[in-house]
């Protein structure tokens, strides 16, 4: 065999038998130093991303609740509207030949848009208002 430094090629137990010393060193070197600034910089930009669908999530989400809150306040407008006609229309007296409603039934008609108005006005609200 050889001489190990002419030839190129190590012997394990010729390495292990010359006890070298390897230091550790708490500081890390300049390429651990570069990666794990290379590495703070790529998490900053993922949490930045991350923030940013959140919010344009939050934007879009806020423009639904406009946009089915007015839905909901036109379909109850829309609703006392016409309510508001049949209890006219019921109790003008041209009407009583074409239109006539007993007073069980215009109370039953007012009570159950009643509570179904402030129900669904209810619900709106506290889905366009509520906590998270």
């Amino acid at each position: 065999m050889s001489d190990d430094s002419s030839s190129g090629s190590f012997d394990l137990k010729t390495l292990l038998s010359k006890n070298i010393n390897i230091q550790e060193s708490d500081r890390p070197d300049t390429y651990t130093r570069k990666e794990e600034a290379q590495l703070e910089t790529e998490e900053k930009k993922i949490a930045n991303s991350l923030k940013r669908q959140e919010l344009e999530f939050q934007r879009a989400e806020h423009d639904q609740r406009i946009n089915y809150a007015k839905k909901v306040f036109r379909l109850i407008i829309g609703w006392l509207i016409f309510i508001f006609v049949v209890v006219l229309a019921s109790g003008l007296v041209f009407f009583d030949d074409y239109f006539k409603l007993s007073d069980k039934v215009i109370i039953t008609l007012l009570t159950t848009t009643t509570i179904s108005v402030v129900g669904l006005l209810g619900i709106v609200l506290k889905y366009l208002f509520g906590k998270k």
